[in-house]
């Protein structure tokens, strides 16, 4: 990431560089009316691009993508040109020896999470010969680190969102591994796992914002509640839960209290190994502290 919005100062603006692409993502009519000179700015600094993964084949010059999220930019009050007929529509990216394939068209966010790099990596050292579990995988990259990296005996990958999950198997196919993905509602899959008395020796749960708003904080909380009571009932005793918010507006403390007041109704216990979040290249300013978003509890389930 090389812009961090707030935390860069830069408060409506988001821009991550995949391959010899910058992806551009608005929050602000301001921002999106100076993209030309953001673009010219950032370019002159980099310097050309550099041959991240050879296959990339890029050119001499950076290219541009920019995007934004409907609802917020019907919020702000602008919307975002289409793209043009030359625009890049999709690249590879190599993170940790793992290959991905991202999607500018029809992806999330930038089309990639790189705010979960460092995690992905952690998690896939303890995963050695484990059963594994990724819940909300997008385009895979727990279950895929895990399996590539971590050499995992089984992973499953489960996401609701068919595009999501078509990714996931591209990206599986790409490093040439074998995934089982499932096109499933993560609550109902979870409790189909119990039902059948299946468990794992780690566990993922990294769904998406629960709390756009601070109106749909409370509401927020209660699914945070009821996934990980399901989640850590599908973990084996002694097994790992990794379990993750990208709510700003939740905070670290509300989220710890919610993950343990769902172990106590699920009857199991937890003992928290560490605490991440982003990594490095998404720093806070703390006047605001909501832009430190992404928390992770490393947990292990009794």
């Amino acid at each position: 990431r090389l812009v961090h919005a707030e935390g860069d100062r830069l408060s409506g603006l988001v821009v991550e560089r995949l391959a010899d692409v910058l992806v551009f993502e608005m929050f602000s009519l301001g921002m999106l009316r100076r993209s030309e000179q953001l673009f010219a700015a950032l370019t002159q600094i980099l310097g050309p691009p550099a041959a991240l993964d050879p296959r990339n084949r890029p050119g001499p010059q950076w290219r541009c993508v920019v995007r934004a999220d409907r609802h917020i930019a019907r919020l702000e009050g602008f919307e975002v040109p289409p793209p043009a007929p030359d625009a890049p529509r999709a690249a590879i990216v190599r993170e940790h020896g793992v290959r991905y394939r991202v999607d500018f068209a029809r992806g999330q966010k930038t089309g990639f999470f790189c705010d979960q790099r460092e995690n992905r990596r952690a998690f896939a050292a303890l995963c050695r010969d484990a059963c594994v579990l990724d819940v909300c995988c997008y385009s895979g990259g727990f279950g895929l680190c895990a399996k590539v990296l971590g050499q995992a005996r089984e992973v499953i990958s489960v996401d609701l969102d068919e595009d999501a999950l078509k990714l996931a198997r591209a990206n599986a196919d790409l490093n040439q591994v074998r995934i089982k993905h499932v096109l499933s509602d993560a609550f109902v899959y979870l409790r189909q796992l119990i039902d059948n008395h299946r468990q794992f020796d780690a566990v993922v749960l990294d769904p998406p914002k629960f709390a756009p708003n601070r109106r749909e904080l409370d509401a927020a909380l209660r699914k945070y509640h009821d996934l990980n009571l399901l989640g850590m009932q599908v973990v084996r005793p002694g097994g790992l839960l990794l379990t993750c918010s990208c709510s700003g507006l939740v905070s670290l403390r509300r989220f710890t209290d919610t993950i343990f007041t769902a172990s106590r109704r699920a009857g199991r216990r937890l003992q928290l190994l560490r605490t991440t979040g982003a990594g490095p290249d998404h720093p806070v300013m703390l006047e605001c502290p909501e832009s430190s978003y992404l928390k992770a509890l490393w947990l292990r389930v009794w």
